[in-house]
């Protein structure tokens, strides 16, 4: 009979002390009168800094409004533009594509600028291939036997950028 007198109070006590743990937050949670505050409630131990990426090497991602700039510098360069079906392939697009850009376009010319266009958005196989970027662009040259091509590319970007 006198354990019985022992529990109540360690009850009492023990509710007491989730009100006094729980009861600050959830009143901190209300407004006036109940109603819900726009405010979270958040756990230190819940925040996580902020994850920072590794700096590569790489160059940005090209997308199409870089289009002008390399068709020009593929010219200067003196890059052949009949070679155009074997760049697009080694970048990334497939025959399909290729076959598609053969029969709409008339000219060499355009076939490049329209095989450029698909490899800056993308398409295909592209991203597997490394992206719209000017290394991979470089590596495809490199790839048909274009070595001198892609060594002043480089070399005409790394002066641009000094």
């Amino acid at each position: 009979m006198c354990s019985g007198w022992v529990i109540v109070p360690l009850c009492i006590a023990a509710v007491a002390v989730v009100l006094m743990i729980y009861l600050p937050s959830y009143l901190q949670m209300k407004g006036k009168e109940g109603e819900p505050t726009n405010h979270v409630h958040v756990h230190p131990e819940d925040v996580k800094p902020p994850q920072v990426p590794l700096p590569t090497t790489a160059s940005k991602p090209l997308d199409i409004s870089d289009l002008a700039e390399i068709v020009s510098k593929l010219k200067e360069c003196k890059f052949d533009p009949s070679r155009w079906k074997d760049l697009c392939l080694d970048i990334g697009l497939n025959e399909v594509t290729i076959r598609t850009i053969r029969s709409d376009e008339d000219t060499v010319n355009d076939r490049l600028r329209s095989c450029l266009v698909k490899w800056l958005n993308r398409v295909e196989d592209v991203d597997k291939k490394g992206g719209a970027t000017w290394e991979s662009l470089e590596n495809g040259l490199i790839n048909i036997g274009q070595k001198l091509v892609a060594e002043k590319l480089r070399e005409r970007r790394k002066n641009r950028n000094k």
